[in-house]
């Protein structure tokens, strides 16, 4: 499994956490936890930059958890000295976090990890004498490692542990990352493209296509992160228009369209419809394969067709 897929991981359990989902755990939405930004970058009073991979913040506990995920066993020195410095008037005047009654917020900066890794992330922070929460997730559980958090209903929840099935985790909310190959992201993309069809949408803008195909959290990322998400959906329809989607696919400046005629129907025939599906999955076929032949990793895929 590739880093980007390991941090996505991370990322999507953390998440998942803080929605109302019947088939995942989610003690940090019934404590009020939300998403507010995911490596949303933003500077600190003190000049320093920071981007973590998701800011979560609980107006009912007055709480924000800025969450570094580590995908690997080691830790950035300088950035654990930046996250020293984030001061809670910061989330509220750079993340636009609330301050009920005037209050900041409480601010903590949890790492998460894999269990193997934990040992050696606790020994890195400990030594630039950073104690921040340390979260590893294991097969079958997250929980708290080291250090606490502030709020110590929080400190409760990852204390006694949370029991998960790692195989089960909802991918689905950030779906893929700019570090993702093409043959993670083409089956979404493409997946999207025959949904727009099938709701007879011929035209749509690359901001349109690459919202739909992030999903609902699609305002939360940061600008720049907006636009190199979009960029890797842009070149995913590049490629398909190349070879197998010549014909379906076109593109002029910003909008593009999928070719078709309806001289009767004001729906997308459902001949037409069929074939763009056959080519969609040929696309993706070929873009695994060629990443196979090329011996890189690949994630684990679902085999099942558009």
């Amino acid at each position: 499994m590739s880093s980007s897929s390991k941090n996505l991981q991370l990322i999507n359990a953390m998440i998942g956490m803080c929605r109302r989902d019947a088939k995942w755990p989610h003690h940090l939405y019934d404590l009020g936890y939300g998403v507010k930004w995911i490596e949303y970058p933003f500077t600190c009073g003190n000049g320093e930059t920071i981007a973590p991979d998701l800011v979560i913040v609980s107006s009912e506990l007055n709480s924000c958890l800025l969450c570094e995920c580590k995908s690997g066993s080691n830790i950035d020195d300088d950035q654990a000295d930046r996250y020293k410095s984030v001061q809670p008037g910061d989330v509220v005047t750079k993340l636009f976090v609330d301050a009920p009654g005037g209050v900041s917020p409480t601010v903590d900066i949890p790492y998460l990890c894999f269990s193997e890794a934990a040992p050696s992330i606790i020994r890195q922070l400990t030594a630039v004498s950073a104690m921040f929460p340390v979260v590893e997730m294991s097969p079958n559980s997250i929980r708290l490692v080291a250090n606490n958090f502030t709020v110590s209903k929080v400190t409760k929840v990852f204390k006694a542990g949370v029991t998960i099935d790692r195989n089960r985790i909802p991918m689905c909310y950030v779906p893929f990352d700019t570090d993702s190959s093409d043959s993670e992201i083409a089956p979404l993309v493409m997946q999207t493209l025959v949904a727009f069809a099938s709701q007879n949408k011929p035209h749509f803008k690359r901001d349109e296509i690459a919202k739909d195909v992030v999903g609902d959290l699609w305002e939360s990322f940061g600008e720049q992160k907006k636009k190199d998400l979009r960029n890797k959906v842009m070149a995913i329809l590049g490629k398909a228009q190349q070879r197998e989607l010549r014909g379906f696919l076109k593109r002029n400046g910003e909008l593009w369209a999928l070719s078709y005629s309806f001289p009767t129907s004001k729906t997308f025939p459902t001949r037409r419809l069929k074939l763009l599906s056959k080519k969609c999955n040929a696309f993706v076929k070929r873009i695994r394969d060629e990443e196979r032949a090329e011996g890189r990793q690949l994630p684990l895929f679902s085999d099942q067709t558009l």
